[in-house]
């Protein structure tokens, strides 16, 4: 809006026809509630007021006629509004229109905001003879302007900013550093605390986020240095001589002391991850939520109810690394992802019974992206959960065609990164792929790694129940090289489990590696799961598997991971191979 007097350089109004005075009153006093409207002579002294004016003040007319407008004492103006006002009058009588807004107190006390304008009105000889000031109220809507600006900033159940605002004052703190000054941020997960919201329900979650925000904002002493970034997670924003570590404790301490909701003690645990920016630091530091939130993922992944302080890892200079996200963001829609696939092969019979799909990136100008090198970012970056949602479909479709070929293969492997698994529709969109790729449940083995289910192994165990109802096979990846409690191992409906590589490697060589694996092939088989060795290279390797009584391998022993042609030139020519008798196991 433009300012009292017409400001920014509004011209004289066009003179209309004269009106009628009587007609005139009659149209004012018609207009909305909502609206407030009056007729003023050149010297601003009111004449005329609608009836919404008049109640707004709870007077009479003869209270309030005959006065000056801008001091009568019944409008309750702002000192600034009385000025802009004077000002628009002293315009009016010049023929100019203006328009502001205008603060003043109902009879009740309240302040009303008010879009005000004030037009001239001329009369038979062709000059002003009146003013028409009208008024329209816009404290409603500023209050919902106002909370819907607020609301973009800040989280709705604790008050606390968010993490877009969050991003904002990081980068004010950041910039504003001097040469001496460290600006740290840590990333706060709560463990596990759906299960809270499941057994207590939402109303009690908010309870104790709502408590944990307060905890936090007593320990910072700023409200402002701290922001909810997600459901359960907060950020804190601090700066000066801190040891990131030290803070990290003093974080988990406050929040580890019992909450009483609805009569129930709760002990909250939390998972940290720390990064700090000096303003001598390299240019990357301007990365340093992300940098914090890979620290989180690390103490996650370990378990949870730890603090981890990021460091430098061996990407942090790669100056291909942003170009890479940037490439990757866009693999899908331009057909440069495609999967391969490893066959396993059945350690009795020595026929290959299913294939792993893994897939594969063919970037542009660059030749295939080793897969270690773009499914970490994918990971990173969210990308995974697109690109994994592209294998799976594309792994059903290509069995699909095996199938319709003749071609014997019971069993297609898919790998499931945690992004997908935790999606609340993960198990419908399996269900809708198997149903549009036509293929039977029993064909699919997904393949999960054991940090991901034991990141919240309750919710995983109703995850895995879903998907076993459907008819899916579950396949534990990696096993040995994670934190699994063998305790919850008994409790996941899983069909197999899969020896990593690194104890396959050295099961020839190493007394106590053989001793590892098999312990795992009994233990495996006394709970009724198959077990399926990866990383197969050598014959010694394969007859060490087989003695012990592994069901299947892979490896490129066997095979490369090789396009789906090759595999199906594999299938129709199936190759036997020559495996060790495995030694009697006990009946399962």
């Amino acid at each position: 809006m433009s300012g009292a007097g017409g400001q920014g350089g509004s011209a004289p109004a066009e003179k209309p026809k004269p009106l009628d005075l009587p007609q005139l009153r009659a149209v004012i006093d018609r207009l909305p509630r909502s609206v407030f409207a009056g007729l003023l002579d050149v010297d601003g002294v009111l004449i005329d007021a609608n009836r919404a004016a008049l109640d707004a003040i709870d007077a009479r007319p003869e209270d309030v006629l005959g006065q000056p407008f801008e001091t009568t004492p019944w409008w309750r103006f702002s000192e600034v509004s009385r000025r802009q006002l004077r000002a628009a009058i002293r315009d009016g009588r010049d023929g100019k229109r203006s328009r502001f807004e205008a603060a003043m107190q109902d009879r009740d006390g309240r302040v009303l905001l008010l879009d005000f304008s004030l037009e001239p009105l001329y009369g038979a000889s062709g000059e002003v003879e009146y003013l028409v000031p009208a008024a329209s109220d816009l404290t409603e809507r500023r209050v919902a302007e106002q909370r819907i600006e607020y609301l973009a900033t800040h989280d709705e159940i604790t008050g606390l900013p968010n993490r877009h605002l969050l991003q904002a004052r990081l980068a004010e703190a950041m910039e504003q550093a001097g040469p001496d000054q460290v600006v740290i941020v840590l990333l706060i997960d709560l463990d596990r605390f759906n299960l809270i919201n499941l057994s207590l329900g939402h109303g009690a979650g908010d309870t104790v986020l709502c408590e944990a925000a307060r905890r936090l904002m007593d320990w910072a002493g700023d409200r402002d240095r701290v922001a909810r970034v997600g459901g359960d997670e907060f950020a804190v924003l601090l700066d000066g001589d801190v040891d990131p570590a030290a803070a990290a404790t003093a974080v988990a301490d406050i929040l580890g002391r019992a909450i009483t909701v609805e009569g129930q003690e709760i002990h909250l645990t939390c998972s940290i991850g720390c990064a700090r920016h000096s303003a001598a630091g390299d240019a990357d530091d301007g990365l340093l939520l992300k940098k914090a939130s890979a620290a989180l993922y690390g103490a996650k992944a370990r378990g949870g109810n730890l603090a981890e302080v990021y460091r430098r890892g061996p990407d942090d200079r790669d100056p291909e690394r942003l170009a890479l996200e940037s490439a990757l963001h866009h693999a899908i829609e331009r057909d440069e992802l495609f999967l391969c696939y490893q066959p396993q092969v059945d350690l009795a019979s020595g026929r290959i019974v299913g294939a792993e799909a893994l897939m594969r990136w063919r970037r542009p100008g660059h030749g295939v992206v080793p897969p270690d090198r773009f499914i970490p970012i994918a990971e990173q970056t969210g990308r995974i959960v697109p690109m994994g949602a592209w294998a799976l479909e594309t792994a059903l479709a290509t069995t699909r065609g095996w199938l319709a070929g003749e071609l014997a293969l019971a069993q297609i492997s898919v790998n499931i990164s945690a992004r997908e698994f935790l999606r609340p529709d993960f198990v419908r969109q399996v269900e809708t792929m198997l149903h549009t790729a036509d293929v039977a449940p029993q064909r699919l083995t997904l393949e999960l790694t054991e940090s991901m289910l034991m990141d919240d192994a309750e919710g995983a165990v109703r995850t895995l129940a879903a998907l076993k109802a459907l008819g899916v096979r579950l396949a534990l990846d990696d096993f040995g090289t994670g934190y699994s409690s063998l305790s919850y191992l008994r409790r996941f409906p899983l069909d197999v489990i899969k020896i990593d590589r690194s104890f396959v490697r050295d099961i020839a060589v190493d007394a106590s590696t053989a001793a590892i694996v098999d312990a795992t092939i009994r233990m495996a088989h006394s709970l009724n799961l198959d077990v399926v060795a990866e990383g197969v290279e050598t014959e010694a390797q394969l007859a060490e598997l087989a003695a012990r009584g592994c069901d299947q391998a892979q490896g490129y022993l066997f095979s490369a991971p090789v396009p789906a042609e090759d595999l199906a030139a594999l299938l129709r020519s199936d190759p036997p191979w020559a495996v060790a008798p495995a030694r009697p196991v006990p009946e399962r």
